[in-house]
């Protein structure tokens, strides 16, 4: 409910992680063990691959338990 501060009745207001309500120096002042680092998008971006290939998933994301209309993951719901 919190996440998107740039509109509705929270735009403009101050919240920590854990979505307690917060003043702007509280946030100034953490802001830089709340927010992910040029190191932590650098880790991400080292585990985060595409996988392009049919049948496959990238090791970041979770097998889906079943496809589409109950097929199954590796159905080809489009042909090339």
């Amino acid at each position: 409910r919190r996440f998107n501060r740039r509109i509705g009745i929270y735009a403009g207001a101050y919240f920590a992680p854990d979505g307690h309500l917060t003043d702007k120096e509280e946030w100034e002042r953490h802001r830089d063990e709340w927010l992910p680092n040029e190191s932590d998008r650098s880790f991400l971006s080292s585990l985060m691959k595409p996988v392009y290939e049919p049948g496959k998933i990238a090791s970041w994301v979770a097998p889906p338990e079943k496809g589409i209309n109950g097929k199954p993951f590796d159905f080809e719901y489009v042909r090339v």
